[in-house]
């Protein structure tokens, strides 16, 4: 349930015009032959944040130009990702830095920009980030840590994908040696046929290579939700870890290069940056648009005028579209906070949670239908909010269901704070692989609904989205659920704007006795399915 901005059109830039989308399974196939193919093996990613240097873009302009020492990462798939404020507040300066690397990166088809809707850090913005990684590798770049000397690109993705040991691959800002804060006793050359790198109990995420599935598998899951520096979770585990050996066998850490091997990267603090260096930036920038401008034909000065009023234009009419969701999402949570005497604090709402207009429309059913039996395909937030329904109706029963056991734990502790344990059961059902009409789905095992009752109000809110977006992921609730969907039962569809939940639902109303019966016009799109009578 996250929601991203994008700058020009992603996949038509990165997906079927342009791009084979990998899986993580490609990352077995030859490196050689996947070059020869023309595919792009790699994302650079390069997440960025309000910088003091801001609206000078010097800094991350040097590092991505940096990357031409390294041809195949400056012509691949390069991904911006900007950080959104800590307190939320919209800044003049850092609007104006978002916009000048806008501006630098325009002509070029293989960047992107993607902007988070909320403060995330580091581990925050590239889980937001992956989801739109398509090849099999990523090299996660700082934005204030350049390139300063070419390397072996091929070597290192061959470790990544032939050694099962090396998994994680950073670049050094200093000479490969064992200081106080990465000394531990696996420090030392590592030999393998493709590469030189030197073995380390280190975590960091300091520029670094890896394969997009060690992201999926292992970084985001255990990082999720922090808000900090990966290297301040994982770094602290691996160090506090009873085993090194095994640590270093989950977590793959190696630096390249061999021990006492020069600095590969260098750190360009952006915070630095003087005022007399803007100064200058900002009086060359004028000096060049008046010679340049002197050159220009008066038609094209109009045409570059107009389109500067489209684009003008557009960021009005996003700038009004947001203030009218903060307006409509601050109502809802109003009316919800309104409505119910809370026990104790609700977890932040939007994001991957359900958004307030989105609960807000959940609530107005529940009071409406009065069910008996509440089933939620996603746990958190909005289960809390169904057990203080309940408990103002004063029957029902809810069953939450979650894949991830940190989220069906977490819910299980929120039911128990806000002292809703006994209207509403927390279940861990992880994916499996199930068949429906011979074709193969990852969902909940179905066999462990089987001891439920007649459903009368069901959430669809999970499973999450698959890194492939043309999975239709919660396609396989119907088929599996409908028979036990009460007569008059009624289906609410979180995310429904998302182009796989739109095919999802226009497949169930097609196959099945499903009909929409209502459209909600929400953040993410919000729509209430119903059983179609028989004979309609």
């Amino acid at each position: 349930m996250k929601h991203l901005l994008l700058t020009g059109q992603w996949e038509r830039r990165f997906g079927r015009d342009w791009v084979r989308l990998a899986t993580p399974e490609d990352s077995t196939a030859s490196i050689g032959a996947m070059k020869h193919m023309g595919s792009p093996r790699i994302t650079t990613t390069i997440a960025t944040s309000p910088v003091l240097s801001r609206p000078s873009i010097g800094h991350i302009q040097r590092t991505i130009e940096s990357l031409r020492l390294v041809p195949e990462l400056y012509s691949s798939p390069i991904l911006i990702a900007f950080d959104a404020p800590r307190d939320g507040r919209v800044d003049a300066a850092y609007e104006g830095y978002k916009f000048n690397i806008w501006k630098f990166v325009q002509g070029r088809p293989n960047v992107d920009l993607m902007f988070a809707p909320e403060w995330g850090h580091l581990a925050g913005i590239m889980e937001l980030v992956m989801e739109r990684v398509t090849t099999p590798f990523v090299f996660v770049q700082q934005h204030d840590l350049p390139l300063i000397r070419a390397f072996q690109l091929d070597g290192i993705l061959e470790c990544l994908t032939r050694d099962e040991r090396v998994k994680h691959v950073r670049l050094n800002t200093r000479n490969n040696e064992p200081i106080e804060w990465d000394n531990n006793p696996l420090f030392g050359e590592y030999k393998n046929p493709y590469v030189p790198l030197t073995t380390t109990g280190c975590w960091s995420d300091q520029s670094h290579f890896a394969t997009a599935k060690y992201y999926h598998e292992v970084v985001i899951p255990e990082t999720r939700g922090c808000k900090a520096f990966m290297e301040e979770v994982l770094n602290s585990r691996m160090k506090q870890s009873a085993d090194l050996s095994a640590a270093h066998r989950r977590y793959g850490t190696f630096i390249y290069g061999a021990p006492h091997h020069p600095p590969t990267i260098q750190h360009t603090d952006a915070r630095s940056t003087s005022i007399s260096e803007l100064v200058a930036e900002k009086h060359d920038a004028v000096s060049n648009t008046r010679n340049r401008c002197d050159d220009v034909p008066v038609p094209t000065i109009v045409q570059r005028s107009e389109r500067s009023w489209d684009d003008l234009h557009r960021r009005v009419d996003n700038l009004q579209f947001g203030l009218k969701n903060l307006r409509r999402q601050m109502e809802s949570l109003l009316s919800i906070h309104s409505l119910f005497r809370l026990r104790a604090p609700l977890p932040p709402m939007g994001g991957w949670a359900i958004s307030p207009d989105c609960a807000r429309i959940y609530i107005e059913h529940i009071l409406e239908v009065r069910p008996r039996l509440i089933v939620e395909l996603g746990t958190g937030v909005s289960t809390v909010l169904a057990g203080y329904c309940l408990e103002r109706l004063g029957s029902g029963k809810i069953v939450a269901i979650d894949h991830d056991p940190r989220f069906s734990s977490a819910s299980s502790r929120l039911l128990r704070l806000h002292g809703l344990e006994k209207l509403a059961a927390v279940r861990h059902l992880p994916l499996v692989n199930i068949t429906i009409d011979q074709s193969q789905w990852r969902w909940y095992n179905p066999i462990l609904f089987e001891d439920l009752g007649e459903i009368d109000l069901l959430l669809v809110d999970g499973p999450p989205q698959d890194e492939n977006l043309r999975v239709l992921v919660r396609y396989p609730t119907i088929p599996v659920l409908l028979a036990r969907l009460s007569e008059h039962a009624i289906i609410l569809m979180d995310d429904a704007a998302r182009e796989s939940e739109k095919r999802a639902i226009e497949r169930w109303t097609k196959e099945f006795p499903i009909q929409i019966a209502a459209t909600y016009d929400t953040e993410k799109g919000t729509i209430c399915l119903s059983k179609r009578k028989r004979g309609s």
